[in-house]
């Protein structure tokens, strides 16, 4: 994000999962360990924390809107004033009860891998707490795009999506969306994606990618996501300095990453 200097700082954005269902299981974390947890990416380096209660993940085991809202308000309440002043929480959802839940408890933003598609009446939530909203690229469902002309068009949609729902442009961050979320995606398109970031800056928004332990470095590698980690910080590398902000399972490794190649590029 752009700083008062006029330089960008790469913001780190730490993965808490509040469901046991998770593709990686290193992030799942039941509420009571939450304020630690937090409290460790915080000194780890982390600017935000993205509190989801769903795995959103293709064949992950699905749970009711009902279960997902006792999972955020359980682990909101746990979180305490301190806490929530010292590190902004995004609340990962694409429900408009669940967001509007945890945005009265203290979350500052919210992050929708639907982009409005799954739920329009976020969009109300993210107005009345005039907040940040990450929004990734969708047409129908979440990431149900392949190759990049598909992604670009997707993004330019997602975001008129949010405008003619009244979400104001300043309070947009987009995400075209890594990851393996409909069969027809394939390596070659996450690669591309990751590539060509930059093209993504033409819609004028801040960039958040996640690229971490997904399943494209499982397959160039052959490794379950326990053992993505050296992958997940050889994707990130390339794409610092054209993202504002990037999604991870581990903070303190992609942030040493992100102050070596800050430090390498200068003011490039």
């Amino acid at each position: 994000m752009e700083t008062k200097t006029g330089t960008r700082k790469t913001e780190i954005m730490g993965v808490v999962n509040l469901s046991s269902e998770s593709f990686y299981r290193g992030s799942y974390h039941p509420p009571e360990e939450l304020s630690h947890v937090i409290g460790q990416m915080l000194e780890d380096g982390a600017d935000i924390v993205d509190i989801g209660a769903r795995s959103t993940a293709p064949g992950s085991p699905q749970i009711s809107v009902s279960e997902e809202l006792t999972r955020i308000k359980k682990a909101m309440e746990s979180l305490d004033d301190a806490l929530l002043s010292a590190i902004k929480v995004s609340v990962d959802t694409q429900y408009s009860e669940v967001a509007s839940c945890a945005l009265s408890l203290g979350a500052s933003m919210v992050n929708d891998v639907s982009g409005f598609a799954t739920d329009p009446k976020l969009a109300e939530v993210v107005v009345e707490y005039d907040c940040p909203i990450v929004l990734m690229a969708s047409f129908r469902k979440p990431g149900d795009h392949t190759t990049l002309e598909e992604a670009i068009r997707a993004s330019k949609l997602t975001i008129e999506r949010a405008i003619e729902l009244g979400v104001s442009e300043e309070r947009i961050i987009l995400d075209p969306g890594v990851g393996k979320w409909i069969p027809q995606r394939s390596v070659e398109h996450d690669l591309e994606i990751i590539r060509e970031i930059r093209i993504f800056r033409q819609f004028g928004y801040p960039l958040l990618i996640g690229i971490s332990r997904k399943s494209f470095i499982g397959n160039i590698l052959g490794v379950e996501p326990e053992e993505r980690l050296y992958g997940s910080l050889g994707a990130t590398a390339l794409v610092v300095g054209d993202v504002d902000i990037i999604r991870t399972h581990d903070v303190r490794e992609t942030k040493d990453v992100v102050r070596i190649v800050e430090a390498v590029l200068g003011n490039k």
